[in-house]
């Protein structure tokens, strides 16, 4: 009885899979399945949802690209629900870490390594849950596999380069605009509307992808330009990606406050 179980579960988890991926249209299908093969492959890729990745960059504030502070990041994430990343902000007296986790909805960030975390107010926490989000679409076999609305868009023309447009919808999360090299299938841009925390207003934010490599057994881009508002953002050379089997629960909880010494 319970191998017949088994097989019952597996036919049925199966038949929905197949049931949702054979829903999407025959072009959307044609250009993810492209796009997943030149990026290594489902298998390879479903193995990044839980990763951790290092790489260094300049972030530019209020728009002045004359002014950017460099920083070291690292990233960790159990892709969807937990992410946490760490920027080491370079200046006067060395180097200020700043973190921030985000598990199953809740957020917090820490301006001093073991002194706590304060708990981010909930607008703040949904654009912690969006940045996650955006990673996992960014693996793509996830609009495959679960109940996106996918919308093919014309061919188009940006950078020099010619691309294939996808229009991703999901209910509870902003609308997300991928874009591929009509060529060679890659993931060349992300468009989204994000909170501008500076400004406290929504800005359109434009991702671009570029120096693909073979990192953690896929085919990822090395050099990362974030603009924003049509001005630069961030500008991110990824070192390093790193699959793991898992990672514990404990670095994406809040940090506990220290104990007093008595």
């Amino acid at each position: 009885m319970p191998h017949a179980m088994l097989v019952l579960t597996l036919t049925f988890t199966f038949w929905g899979t197949s049931a949702w991926a054979q829903s999407v249209s025959p072009k959307v299908r044609d250009l993810l399945d492209k796009a997943i093969q030149a990026h290594g492959g489902a298998a390879a890729l479903e193995k990044l949802y839980t990763a951790s990745w290092k790489g260094r960059g300049l972030i530019y504030r209020d728009g002045k690209e004359d002014r950017p502070y460099p920083f070291y990041g690292e990233w960790q994430a159990a892709l969807p629900g937990r992410y946490r990343y760490t920027y080491s902000l370079k200046g006067t007296g060395g180097n200020l870490p700043l973190t921030t986790g985000l598990m199953d909805g809740k957020a917090w960030r820490t301006l001093i390594t073991g002194r706590g975390a304060d708990d981010l107010p909930e607008k703040l926490a949904q654009v912690e849950v969006e940045e996650a989000h955006a990673l996992y679409v960014s693996r793509l076999v996830p609009l495959l596999q679960e109940k996106y609305q996918l919308t093919a868009m014309p061919v188009a023309q940006r950078d020099g380069r010619f691309i294939l447009g996808l229009k991703v919808d999901k209910p509870g999360y902003r609308t997300q605009y991928l874009f591929f090299d009509r060529q060679k299938g890659l993931l060349t841009f992300i468009d989204r509307k994000v909170l501008d925390t500076e400004k406290n207003q929504d800005v359109m934010q434009e991702t671009s992808f570029q120096n693909f490599k073979t990192m953690g057994g896929t085919i990822q881009p090395q050099s990362i330009t974030i603009k924003r508002g049509k001005k630069l953002y961030m500008e991110l050379e990824v070192e390093s990606i790193e699959p793991k089997a898992e990672l514990a629960s404990k670095l994406f909880e809040k940090p506990p406050e220290p104990k007093e010494d008595k």
